[in-house]
């Protein structure tokens, strides 16, 4: 229906993407992301459903209506991550980043190239963006964590370690981050038994 019965006139432009030789007020904005949320819905029910690619097509459709429609802008994303359209992600983040107003849809931005990275092994690249990110979001914890746990599983566990250190500088108050830095250091000196094992625990309760 939202094809067949809606012909967005006024809305879209033949291509199908906002029609910007349109003055819309505040109002009529708001209004017109009313058919974002629902093709945003559409994706949220074809993601449940296991159809990827559908989800894509549907948010892609969100976006093309309202190019700023905040659900758009933070799924489109982790979408095509999980998809493993990585090409697609890298562009979408890419373009995100050269279009940001503010320091949090930056460090959105920054946040997914590093995981596109990561994804796809690239982790100088990875760890460049997510370091990145904290330009735009200095107290966030998300940064640190993805780069423990990316040094982590490549088994880099000094520069795991060094995360937490970094961390625990910013934030000397934080007991379970320091005894999760000093089992790990116990591990690095071991360096004994299965690798995986008592860092592994502390990596999924981060």
């Amino acid at each position: 229906n939202l094809t067949t019965k809606f012909q967005y006139a006024g809305i879209l432009d033949a291509s199908g993407d906002l029609d910007r030789t349109m003055f819309r007020d505040e109002n009529a904005t708001k209004l017109i992301s009313n058919y974002s949320a629902a093709w945003a819905r559409i994706a949220f029910e074809r993601r449940q459903a296991g159809d990827k690619d559908g989800a894509i097509e549907a948010l892609w459709n969100a976006g093309r209506i309202s190019p700023e429609y905040r659900p758009y802008l933070a799924a489109m994303g982790a979408l095509l991550v999980e998809a493993e359209r990585f090409d697609e992600a890298r562009a979408f983040y890419e373009k995100s980043l050269a279009i940001a107003k503010t320091d949090v849809e930056r460090y959105d931005a920054e946040m997914g190239l590093g995981m596109v990275h990561e994804r796809t092994k690239n982790y100088e690249a990875a760890e460049a963006a997510y370091r990145q990110s904290l330009q735009y979001s200095p107290l966030s914890q998300e940064p640190y964590f993805s780069l423990y746990q990316m040094f982590f599983l490549t088994g880099d566990l000094e520069r795991s370690a060094g995360v937490l250190r970094e961390w625990l500088a910013r934030n000397p108050g934080d007991a379970k981050t320091r005894q999760r830095l000093e089992a790990l250091e116990r591990q690095i000196q071991a360096r004994s038994g299965d690798l995986a094992s008592e860092p592994a625990t502390l990596l999924l309760a981060y």
